[in-house]
């Protein structure tokens, strides 16, 4: 197989926590083990703890978060590029993703360097969800439009976002790949689950509902917490909620919990340190995953928590989701909801709990298809294919 040397480019600061950032690291690692040589090009500055990435990673300075400091990194990156480009002498440049880059793609159709993005979401909904500006969002989708027609293949994690894509900037079908994300099989991996409560603290006869990741609106984590009040009137008391993470709603939710008066049932437990989330998730008799309809139904999900809970053979409560859903019928590893629906997602929760003695069982399923399916080896893979056939091309 022949070697690639691929200049990763992002406007993500390795310094942020969340599934961005695993992804960047996962991919670029997964690449370099199956022997291509990666050099990544981000902002910010080397962290002062010794990171062992198997590939190379190099920092445009910058400063405080702000718009001018944005700005200051997109001028730095033209220079940045071009020396890199030079002195590295890439065969292609896989951009995921950069907001407002116009010189990426510019420079690699200047040096003849294929250029390949990678697209996560549609970004115009995203800013959008945010609240930016409609001026900002008509700029953004110019620099998109632009992006997509300058480079030379798309990679989107999800069919739904490879035909928003298409339905919306016009590109052609065949300059868009579907690949998708994966989880680390090796370092997210089932194990005793007695011994990880104990390393981190948890009560051993306690039924554990857990959740990782960002406290983001498509999440649906208020439906969980009106879920768990259910369950607790009920009566199933030996039920608790670990939610693992950090984002723009967690003062909301905790004032949800505290109004319920729920808060001997929950725990917020804030980002943990990325080393000892299998820990966690294999702490968890069940993990959820209750995404919103909304954009998550539009686009697809292709998402890392899902698989990340599966590799570590913890079962899944997650809402019916294009992209979830098919995973979970699948492989039988879990149960499905209806998004939104509270009643529906405290019917499951109380199913799992009734239903703990083969949760294992269903866990193990989940996996074998991980395994098999999504893993970021064969993320890597899948894209290797992709570069390899479009560098035969460019020859």
């Amino acid at each position: 197989m022949r070697r690639i040397r691929i200049l990763y480019v992002s406007n993500l600061n390795l310094h942020s926590r969340g599934g961005a950032k695993t992804h960047f690291i996962e991919l670029g690692q997964s690449l370099a083990k199956l022997g291509h040589k990666v050099l990544a090009l981000v902002p910010g500055y080397p962290p002062r703890e010794s990171q062992s990435y198997s590939f190379n990673i190099r920092y445009i300075p910058t400063f405080k978060e702000s718009l001018l400091a944005y700005l200051w990194v997109e001028f730095l990156r033209i220079f940045y590029l071009i020396f890199f480009i030079v002195k590295f002498q890439p065969h292609v440049i896989y951009a995921r993703p950069i907001r407002f880059d116009i010189m990426s793609p510019l420079l690699a159709r200047l040096f003849r360097i294929p250029y390949v993005m990678e697209r996560n979401e549609i970004l115009e909904d995203s800013l959008r969800m945010r609240g930016f500006s409609e001026v900002i969002i008509k700029s953004m989708k110019l620099v998109e439009r632009i992006n997509f027609r300058w480079s030379n293949k798309i990679v989107c994690v999800t069919e739904g976002i490879k035909r928003e894509i298409t339905k919306r900037y016009g590109v052609p079908q065949d300059k868009l790949i579907v690949i998708s994300n994966g989880a680390n099989v090796e370092f997210l991996r089932p194990m005793d689950k007695r011994e990880c409560r104990l390393k981190i603290g948890l009560a051993e006869e306690v039924f554990y509902v857990g959740f990782t990741g960002s406290f983001a609106p498509w999440h649906g984590l208020e439906t969980l917490i009106d879920a768990a009040r259910q369950v607790k009137e009920q009566g199933y008391s030996a039920i608790k909620y670990l939610l693992i993470g950090d984002g723009a709603l967690k003062r909301s939710l905790e004032q949800q919990v505290k109004h319920y008066g729920l808060q001997g049932e929950i725990q917020f437990l804030g980002w943990i340190a990325y080393e000892v989330i299998p820990y966690y998730i294999n702490a968890f008799d069940v993990a959820v995953a209750p995404f919103t309809k909304d954009r998550n139904d539009i686009m697809g999900l292709s998402p890392l928590k899902l698989y990340e809970y599966l590799a570590c053979g913890c079962p899944v409560i997650a809402s019916r989701v294009n992209g979830v859903k098919e995973v979970i019928e699948e492989s039988q590893c879990g149960y499905l909801f209806e998004p939104g629906d509270v009643e529906g997602l405290a019917r499951r929760i109380v199913q799992a709990y009734n239903e703990r003695n083969s949760l294992s069982g269903m866990g193990l399923k989940g996996r074998q298809l991980v395994l098999a399916r999504y893993s970021w080896q064969s993320t890597a893979r899948a894209l290797t294919e992709v570069l390899l056939d479009l560098l035969e091309k460019h020859d």
